[in-house]
């Protein structure tokens, strides 16, 4: 990459006819981040968030394929797939080595891509990682995962119940940590109205891969590993976020009081002061 960038959409083709985005932001000398949004997450609804860091990191935030604006491959968009295709963005971007944070979903990724390709990460950061091994609901959404890939397309929604837009709305009214009722009830009906416009592939393959995701590949990831968790967190509970950090040795951990699931929406301040303190001014070797 050359010259100097405060905020550029670039448009990258992975394999023919795909065609995926992405945004980068910041300053050209700061060392470069890649941030990787949740489950049904784009950069449209992180751009608040990335832009608290852009005066410490050039940041990039795709779209994954098959979200947002990038468009959806054939392939089974499984947490592998999204991992390669990682590897080739930053080929396509000449970045050899780079600072990873993924949330949710994009952790999963984020995990895997350090598996993958552990001499391209400096540091990696994972907020709110879906680590449900060993417990009833991880159980049983991955029962539901595996029985939904033996049945025609047109039944499939039913194991995907929790994406009624009322059960959905219900959950979102208990477990959103927002500071205000009006953002809670702004993200509510946002949700709502942009649901039909997701991706039913990316959906239920990202989905199905996460759940039945392996974590003990955590041994072979030898790399500095940094978790942030929301104290509040209704989905993946402290306890949990815990267990997560016991697969590593030499793992630090920060909980954000008064955050939920979603920290660079809920409290994007102090998700974005940690990451910072974290990884500090250090530039790339």
């Amino acid at each position: 990459m050359s010259g100097s960038y405060r905020k550029v959409e670039g448009i990258f083709y992975p394999q023919d006819s795909i065609r995926c985005f992405y945004w980068i932001e910041g300053e050209k000398n700061n060392p470069p981040m890649l941030f990787l949004p949740g489950y049904t997450g784009t950069y449209a609804e992180v751009e608040g968030f990335t832009k608290l860091l852009t005066g410490d990191f050039l940041v990039i935030t795709p779209d994954l394929p098959g979200w947002g604006k990038s468009d959806a491959p054939k392939e089974d968009l499984n947490l592998q797939y999204y991992g390669r295709y990682l590897g080739k963005l930053l080929d396509h971007l000449n970045i050899e080595k780079i600072n990873v944070v993924g949330h949710c979903m994009g952790a999963a990724v984020a995990f895997e891509f350090a598996y993958q390709f552990p001499n391209r990460i400096n540091n990696l950061i994972l907020v709110s990682t879906p680590y449900l091994n060993n417990t009833i609901r991880g159980k049983i959404f991955s029962l539901l995962a595996q029985a939904s890939s033996n049945v025609p397309p047109i039944i499939r929604p039913i194991f995907f119940f929790w994406r009624n837009r009322l059960f959905q709305s219900v959950m979102d009214i208990f477990s959103l940590k927002f500071k205000t009722k009006k953002q809670k009830l702004n993200f509510i009906l946002k949700t709502i109205k942009t649901q039909h416009l997701q991706n039913e592939k990316a959906v239920e393959d990202a989905w199905n891969s996460m759940v039945c995701y392996d974590y003990s590949k955590a041994k072979q990831i030898k790399k500095r590993v940094h978790l942030i968790h929301g104290d509040e967190d209704l989905l993946v509970s402290k306890n949990q976020a815990q267990r997560f950090r016991s697969l590593w040795g030499d793992t630090t951990l920060d909980f954000i009081p008064g955050s939920g699931h979603i920290p660079p929406l809920e409290s994007p301040q102090s998700l974005a002061e940690i990451i910072k303190k974290y990884l500090g001014n250090e530039k790339n070797p």
